[in-house]
């Protein structure tokens, strides 16, 4: 059975797992914020993601900045002379403050010294929504979201934010090629309540890596921008602290609020 549970950036779905009994009969199915940047951006988290059980990273879905048609720069290395040679003037769309897009912008802004104007909304459906009608000009996006609407046509793709060229994309340079080290994606996570037995993690760990072998689960996923992904409950805890200290140091650097 699921049972979605949406509401302050994953918080609620979040709080909802971690007060549930350690029995293994609730998983949290969840995207990085509440692990990993919320506590930066809240006072008050009632809940410490550091004592979920991990079972594991099941997906990795990459970031690809993403522009409007009407974009004049047409690579990467184009659009970052274009927004050095106009700063405050390109206007960055975001799924809202503190989310992976928003970070990823940040960060960008940081290294490439560029300056963008930025404009939250809610979910990446009405900004790329807007960046088709030419309102804004560029996303920092997840792939699950926009990668049809570039196979379409309708928007521009300049760059992923893997570490490697991706198998579906192996014309599409990444952004470490440019950036050294810069390599952004949201994902998706499989965790057990606190004081969770080990070897119920341990078990639904082979189940979930096993399923996300087969060939069908592997189609859907990459048809839909996201890459299989599969760790240890050990890699998944320590890929969950890595990108929580990442993040922290980018949400204090750019002074970012809620």
């Amino acid at each position: 059975m699921i049972e979605n549970k949406p509401g302050a950036a994953g918080n609620i779905g979040v709080e909802a797992a971690y007060n549930a009994p350690p029995d293994g009969y609730t998983v949290l199915i969840t995207a990085p914020s509440p692990m990993t940047v919320n506590q930066s951006l809240y006072a008050k988290l009632n809940f410490d993601p550091a004592q979920f059980v991990p079972i594991s990273i099941l997906a990795t879905i990459p970031t690809a900045l993403i522009v409007s048609n009407r974009m004049p720069a047409n690579t990467f290395k184009e659009f970052i002379d274009y927004a050095k040679a106009n700063p405050g003037k390109l206007t960055a769309a975001t799924q809202g403050a503190g989310t992976t897009s928003h970070l990823t912008s940040e960060w960008f802004q940081m290294v490439t010294g560029t300056k963008f104007l930025t404009v939250p909304y809610r979910g990446s459906g009405p900004a790329l929504t807007d960046m088709m009608g030419g309102t804004v000009d560029l996303m920092f996006d997840n792939l699950g979201t926009s990668l049809q609407l570039v196979k379409n046509g309708q928007l521009k793709m300049l760059a992923v934010a893997t570490e490697k060229r991706m198998p579906d994309l192996p014309d599409m340079p990444t952004m470490s090629e440019t950036l050294p080290d810069f390599v952004s994606s949201t994902w998706v996570g499989g965790f057990l309540p606190p004081k969770s037995p080990l070897a119920i993690a341990d078990k639904l760990n082979a189940d979930f890596n096993e399923s996300i072998k087969q060939a069908d689960i592997i189609k859907r996923f990459r048809d839909n921008g996201c890459e299989p992904y599969g760790t240890s409950p050990k890699q998944a805890m320590d890929f969950v602290s890595a990108e929580r200290e990442k993040w922290s140091k980018v949400i204090k650097a750019a002074g970012i609020k809620l």
